[in-house]
């Protein structure tokens, strides 16, 4: 029996961030290019919401 452990909501609404972060990052660059905080943040929430989603993939149980 498949257990209830979040990991395809999570996969589901993690595509979602990395679509959101993916567009709209470069409205952003063009708004605050000079803010190196939210540039840096946004790259490393790119790089860990495509990692997470890329790993969470290969470890989900689809069950029965």
């Amino acid at each position: 029996m498949a257990r209830h452990t979040g990991i395809p909501s999570i996969i589901k609404f993690g595509k979602r961030l990395c679509d959101l972060i993916g567009r709209f990052t470069p409205v952003i660059v063009l708004l605050f290019p000079d803010d190196d905080v939210v540039l840096g943040l946004l790259n490393a929430a790119n790089e860990a919401c495509s990692a997470l989603i890329a790993h969470l993939v290969t470890i989900r149980d689809y069950g029965d």
